[in-house]
């Protein structure tokens, strides 16, 4: 694979990996208001709203820290790549008739309007990862031959 391609991969593993543990820290600063926010949309209970809420807090973090120390790839890239398209669903369920205003994407760190800005942001990323996971593909097969 070219030198450039690969600057270009690692450049986009490591933007995705700080998304990923900026949105899971920032969530753990305000973890009781993505607990509600996460229970009203899927109407949970309190105590398994925090838990699912935990789960994914953490989930992001570890998925963050392996995506820019490049640990277990073949299992974060899959992982991050659901994550990110199951809070795109999220976005698009919101902004189409939910009417809730803010998304706790990142916590405490921006906790703005929702908007299909974010939706764009999310296909970038999900972008991002499918190229991540071609390359990580392509590569697996020529060590392998």
């Amino acid at each position: 694979m070219d030198s450039y391609v690969q600057k270009l991969l690692l450049a986009t593993r490591l933007l995705i990996g700080l998304v990923f543990l900026s949105a899971g820290i920032g969530k753990s600063f305000m973890l009781f208001d993505f607990s509600e926010q996460i229970g009203d949309f899927l109407s949970l209970r309190a105590p398994f709203s925090h838990f699912i809420t935990g789960c994914f807090v953490l989930l992001e973090i570890v998925v963050g820290a392996f995506l820019i120390f490049g640990i277990y790839l073949c299992v974060v890239v899959p992982a991050s790549f659901s994550l990110v398209s199951i809070f795109s669903i999220y976005l698009f369920v919101t902004l189409t008739g939910r009417g809730i205003d803010a998304c706790n994407c990142f916590g405490s760190f921006f906790n703005g309007k929702i908007s299909y800005w974010d939706l764009l942001r999310n296909g970038l990323l999900l972008l991002g990862l499918f190229a991540i996971a071609k390359a990580g593909k392509n590569n697996f097969q020529e060590k392998a031959s």
